[in-house]
Formats: C-alpha cells, sequence, structure tokens
C-alpha cells in the first residue's frame, strides 16, 4: 500500500511503498540518510536549506 507523503510543485506525486521512495509510482530510493550524515550535505543545504534527509541510490 502507497502512503503519500507530498505532491511536489510540479504536480509529482512522493509516495513511500513498503520501504521504497517513490516518484510518480517510479523506485527512487530504498533508504534514507539523514542530512547531517550525508557526505554533501553543506552543497546541499545551500541549495535547499530546509532539507532534513536525503535518499540513497535506487540501484548501483
Amino acid at each position: 500500500m502507497a502512503t503519500l507523503i507530498k505532491t511536489t510543485l510540479d504536480g509529482h506525486k512522493l509516495e513511500v511503498i513498503g520501504l521504497a521512495i517513490c516518484l510518480d509510482d517510479k523506485l527512487e530510493a530504498i533508504e534514507l540518510i539523514v542530512m547531517l550524515a550525508h557526505p554533501n550535505r553543506r552543497a546541499i543545504l545551500a541549495a535547499v536549506p530546509q532539507a532534513t534527509d536525503m535518499s540513497g541510490a535506487a540501484c548501483c
């Protein structure tokens, strides 16, 4: 069962399905990384100051 998290400003649905993070029903990631642990946190926070988490890679 999908849980709608939000609709993006450009109208895409961000959902969690099981452990997967999906954008418009397409798998985007399988994990979240807390922003403080992300290696590129300074660049990300400069672009999106309100970010708290980043999604990890969906596949290798």
